[in-house]
């Protein structure tokens, strides 16, 4: 939900041995990563790059998890890893920069109505202008905007403001020759009454979704799961020999390195 959305980093370490081999036409045990049973996992929150843009929590979650045989040409099933980080967007600075600026653009279009409505190029000159103005900021700020074939809720709120400002210019192209001073009156309080309501309703939603919507690690939620250190055991028919971590970590540097 843009630009309140919730991101999960994922990292997905795996092994070049396998997690499982056949002797005999039995299936034995080979490689198998694990979570620590004790040691806490540590994000450095402060060290974040984008902190600017995103809020990162300090939960960490560890899953254990294991390759799928079809996305290896040989077949092979290899243990995984996966650690998740999670963010938060900030959503400021489209509240200052967007939301905020569209609405004093919305406001401005209504000044249409205090030129006489007998004066309809003066009127088409206000109404028209906002409708370029609004297009030259959408142009503006979109390169700010996440490229997506979906509408996002930035997306709603300038398509709104755009059929706004039109249904003012439309307004007063008829108010002169179609609409008598009684209607033209109406409309006028009708189009008040519209983006007084979407100020109030969009100005309340987004200040309750920057300003006091929790964090995301309030409500009690606890501290994060074990960090990711692995263990390697091999069966016994196999020796049953159990490494040491650097030995686990030499395999899943290389691995990386690969």
């Amino acid at each position: 939900m843009f630009p309140f959305d919730k991101q999960e980093l994922s990292v997905h370490l795996s092994s070049a041995r396998p997690m499982y081999t056949r002797k005999e036409g039995v299936e034995i045990g080979v490689l198998k990563l694990v979570k620590h049973p004790s040691i806490k996992s540590v994000v450095q929150t402060e060290n974040f790059s984008n902190s600017n843009v995103f809020h990162i929590s300090k939960k960490v979650t560890v899953e254990e998890k294991e390759t799928s045989a079809k996305h290896s040409t040989t077949q092979t099933v290899r243990p995984q890893l996966t650690i998740q980080l999670h963010i938060q967007r900030k959503a400021g600075y489209f509240f200052w920069n967007v939301v905020l600026p569209m609405l004093l653009i919305n406001l401005l279009s209504l000044g249409a109505f205090g030129i006489p409505r007998d004066e309809v190029d003066g009127r088409l000159t206000v109404s028209l202008t906002m409708v370029l103005t609004a297009v030259a900021f959408k142009l503006q700020i979109s390169t700010d905007l996440p490229n997506v074939s979906y509408l996002t809720l930035i997306d709603w709120f300038v398509l709104v403001s755009f059929f706004f400002i039109s249904c003012v210019a439309f307004e007063n192209m008829l108010a002169n020759d179609y609409l008598s001073e009684e209607t033209d009156r109406i409309f006028k309080f009708f189009f008040v009454a519209w983006i007084g309501s979407m100020t109030l309703i969009s100005g309340s939603f987004f200040v309750v979704m920057i300003f006091l919507l929790p964090e995301l690690d309030s409500n009690g939620r606890k501290e994060p799961s074990p960090c990711i250190l692995s263990e390697v055991v091999i069966d016994k028919k196999l020796d049953m020999v159990k490494a040491s971590d650097d030995l686990v970590k030499d395999d899943l540097r290389r691995t990386l390195l690969s």
